[in-house]
C-alpha cells in the first residue's frame, strides 16, 4: 500500500504554486465536497489539491491511500480521458485507489457521493490493517 507517497516526492515551485492557485479557486462541485470532508469530518485527514507524482489531485486521503476527483465536462474530451487513464495507472502503481465523480453527481446526490467516499475509506483502511496483521502473524 502507499506509504509516504506525498512526503517523499520532489515538487517544482511552479507546480506548488499551481496547486495553491487551485486551492484558492476551487470549482463549485469541489467546494461542496470540501465542505463535507475538511477538518477530519470523516475521521481521517483529507487534503485538497494535493500533488502526487506530478499530478494535482482534487482530494487525497493518505491514511486510506485514496485519490478523489470531481470532474467537470473537460474530462469527457478524448485527450483528457487518455490523461486520466494514465494518471489512474500511475496511482495504482503507487498503491493508491482513485474515485471519480462528475460535477452532476455532486450537485444531484451529494449524499450518495459521500457514502461512496466513506465506504472506500473504510475498506482501504481495513485492507491496510489486514496486510499489517498478515505480516505480523
Amino acid at each position: 500500500m502507499a506509504s509516504g507517497v506525498v512526503k517523499s516526492q520532489q515538487v517544482s515551485p511552479a507546480k506548488l504554486e499551481l496547486a495553491r492557485t487551485f486551492r484558492r479557486k476551487m470549482t463549485r462541485a469541489e467546494t461542496i465536497v470540501w465542505e463535507r470532508v475538511r477538518r477530519c469530518q470523516l475521521g481521517v485527514k483529507i487534503r485538497r489539491q494535493q500533488i502526487i507524482e506530478g499530478f494535482i489531485v482534487d482530494f487525497y486521503c493518505e491514511k486510506a491511500g485514496l485519490v478523489i476527483e470531481v470532474d467537470g465536462p473537460v474530462h469527457t474530451i478524448p485527450e483528457r480521458v487518455a490523461i486520466d487513464v494514465h494518471r489512474k495507472k500511475v496511482f495504482a502503481e503507487k498503491g493508491l485507489t482513485e474515485l471519480r465523480f462528475t460535477n452532476q453527481q455532486v450537485y444531484n446526490d451529494i449524499d450518495a457521493v459521500m457514502s461512496k467516499i466513506t465506504a472506500c475509506i473504510s475498506r482501504r483502511i481495513r485492507e491496510k490493517v489486514n496486510a499489517i496483521e498478515e505480516v505480523l502473524t
